[in-house]
């Protein structure tokens, strides 16, 4: 796999009220003490349950979110800047029952048919659309990209129209003044086993909103959620909420969210459900031979001791594992072994995932659609990778796709093609890149392609990749340029984390120094485990975490917060040694960290429908009671202080337990 690099985005530090809210389940998670470190001031009381609940009226209308890629003006990739069109997310009530997503036809957006099929002339309206059925509320997902400004750009009325295989019309309305939204649904996902559904708001604007209604799969859901008083969401700010949904939504389910607000804008974003589980996966060397069952037990068990939990098991595995190499050897494993797998699974190829002989899938947890599709052909590219996602979803809809990417400013125009998007941007071990080569490459550049992969896919989740062990560049990185990366992946939103390579059998062997680098990581992958249902319902940036007057400027602090309480993550910026022009000659070919110049401290402002109970760093995935906290309660502010690192130290965790 070739990997990608850029300038990391400037990381933005900014204090923002923030309302949040949550009908919670049962914190995972044992507190050390009673009483509350901070009590929500507008508690809310838990809604008296109305199960069932009718689809409202209001999902009968048409609802359209547009914006526009996510990109970053100072990145210097050979691409163009992608400022021509943007990402549209359409839901509209469908005017017959019982359809199917095999029944639906033609796409018309102005009367201009977007025909994506593989092969055909390539669309003049979108560069691709994907239409998916939500039974229950007989409405009719719609998501696509398109470059063509002229049409979605300025507020001008957009003609949708959707058939039936069979000629007639399933949805046919006329959108007026559509512009790119400044209120935005950021994410959506599942828990309790999809009992619950949790989704994000923001609001980019520059004026409050109030929450009028929630429509959650047609449900009015708004009597039934944990709202701020005023409903209000401050320019600039978030909100977060869960729901019961009555029934259970499996993986595979398409789960749709409007936000409606007094003042008039609307929020709106679907999903595919994916499994509830935050994957620590590897793409592993073809002779790690790391799957269970194929001849990998020592090598698994060196693995998983260090808190890998998903591998992509890909046919050269087979080949070289003992098995023949194709479809049937990787199957079969699956069939026959997978459900004795604890807390592990695999992320397969396409052409096992929608091949008729895989029937055990409960442990298969994606299947790779593309890797770094990106960087190739837009149209052809675009066609046949479309065109692998629906074979997926059509197959196996319990297990969703994912594609990897490459390139920054092609970002926006492949996400949402797969269910989960991931990008790999490495920055050690003169891994190649697509900038300027006389660019200096800081530790920091994956965040930004991390952050911007985010935006890009959001509502849907991003399983980012750190760079990890593998020999086949000039140098093998080391555990601090490591560690650093995989902070990274949670701390710019991923919902999971993929390593490229694993490196097992090297570390096992003792080779470049892979046993001290497993060591460490490991350490550090625990820690992620211990909070992993945190990072994967919470949302990166729903509170502010910013760093107080006085702290040393070279550390980086995110918070990820959700129903059970808020992921503080701090990465010690202080990195040197290391220069991608030189490393191929192997001078400066590693990076190295200083202890930092002082203590920092970082400031959290709390929801006021939530009271944090309890706060603990997170250490080797053990939660340690942590008492250098203080709590302002007029401002409803908590600070972690006295935070440094010594030499070589990378990433401190903590985490604050919400009472519940």
């Amino acid at each position: 796999m070739i990997s990608a690099n850029r300038f990391a985005l400037l990381l933005l530090h900014v204090s923002i009220f923030i309302c949040a809210v949550s009908v919670r389940a049962a914190p995972i998670y044992n507190s050390f003490s009673n009483s509350d470190l901070l009590p929500a001031s507008q508690p809310c009381n838990s809604p008296v349950s109305n199960c069932p609940r009718p689809i409202s009226t209001l999902s009968a209308a048409t609802y359209v979110s547009y914006r526009k890629d996510a990109f970053d003006p100072h990145l210097k990739e050979p691409i163009a800047p992608p400022t021509q069109g943007g990402r549209i997310q359409f839901l509209s009530q469908m005017r017959f029952q019982g359809v199917s997503e095999m029944d639906i036809g033609n796409v018309y957006i102005n009367n201009e048919l977007a025909n994506v099929t593989v092969g055909a002339p390539v669309s003049a309206v979108v560069d691709w659309y994907r239409a998916e059925v939500q039974p229950s509320s007989n409405v009719l997902f719609l998501s696509l990209h398109s470059n063509r400004t002229d049409i979605f750009d300025g507020g001008k009325s957009v003609d949708f129209k959707i058939e039936h295989i069979n000629g007639s019309i399933l949805v046919e309305d006329t959108v007026e003044n559509l512009a790119p939204a400044e209120f935005l649904v950021t994410y959506i996902t599942t828990t309790n086993g999809g009992r619950t559904v949790i989704g994000h708001v923001k609001n980019s604007g520059n004026s409050p909103v109030t929450i009028k209604t929630v429509l959650v799969n047609g449900q009015d859901v708004t009597s039934q959620i944990c709202l701020p008083s005023d409903k209000q969401v401050a320019a600039g700010a978030s909100l977060w909420w869960s729901v019961d949904m009555c029934d259970t939504v499996a993986s595979g389910d398409v789960v749709s969210v409007v936000t409606l607000t007094q003042e008039g804008p609307v929020a709106v974003g679907a999903i595919r459900a994916v499994r509830e589980v935050f994957p620590i996966g590897a793409w592993p060397k073809s002779y790690d031979c790391a799957l269970p069952g194929m001849g990998g037990g020592d090598a698994w068990k060196a693995a998983n001791k260090e808190g890998l939990t998903m591998l992509y098991a890909n046919h050269g595995m087979g080949k070289n594992c003992g098995g023949d190499g194709d479809a049937e050897s990787t199957i079969d494993i699956i069939n026959q072994q997978s459900l004795s797998w604890k807390n592990f699974g695999v992320m397969i190829e396409t052409k096992d995932a929608v091949d008729p002989s895989l029937n055990v899938t409960t442990n298969v947890w994606a299947a790779m659609m593309a890797d770094e599709d990106d960087a190739g052909h837009l149209d052809s590219g675009i066609q046949n990778k479309l065109s692998e996602s629906v074979s997926i979803r059509r197959a196996n809809p319990a297990i969703p796709s994912f594609q990897g990417g490459a390139t920054e400013r092609r970002d926006g125009v492949f996400a949402g093609i797969a269910d989960i998007q991931s990008v790999d941007a490495y920055s050690a071990a003169c891994a190649p890149h697509y900038i300027n080569f006389f660019d200096k490459i800081p530790l920091t550049l994956p965040l930004g392609y991390i952050d911007n992969t985010r935006l890009n896919n959001m509502p849907m989740p991003t399983w980012p990749y750190s760079q990890f062990l593998d020999d086949m560049w000039p140098e093998v990185p080391r555990s601090v340029a490591l560690e650093a990366q995989i902070a990274y992946t949670v701390a710019g939103g991923g919902k999971g984390l993929m390593l490229f390579q694993s490196g097992i059998k090297q570390a096992m062997e003792g080779k470049h120094k892979s046993a001290e680098t497993w060591k460490n990581t490991g350490r550090l992958f625990h820690s992620i485990a211990a909070v992993k249902e945190v990072l994967r319902t919470g949302e990166v940036f729903s509170v502010p975490a910013a760093l107080t007057d006085g702290s040393d400027s070279k550390v980086i602090a995110r918070a990820i917060a959700g129903p059970e309480g808020i992921v503080v993550i701090v990465i010690n910026d202080h990195e040197w040694g290391y220069n991608g022009q030189v490393c191929y000659i192997h001078l400066a070919d590693f990076w190295h960290m200083s202890k930092t110049k002082k203590a920092s401290t970082v400031r959290i402002t709390i929801p006021t429908t939530v009271g944090v109970q309890e706060a603990f760093e997170v250490v080797d995935g053990d939660m340690k009671a942590f008492s250098d906290v203080s709590v302002d309660s007029s401002s409803r502010s908590l600070k972690i202080r006295d935070i440094s690192f010594e030499d070589g130290e990378v990433v401190k965790m903590y985490f604050l337990q919400f009472t519940p």
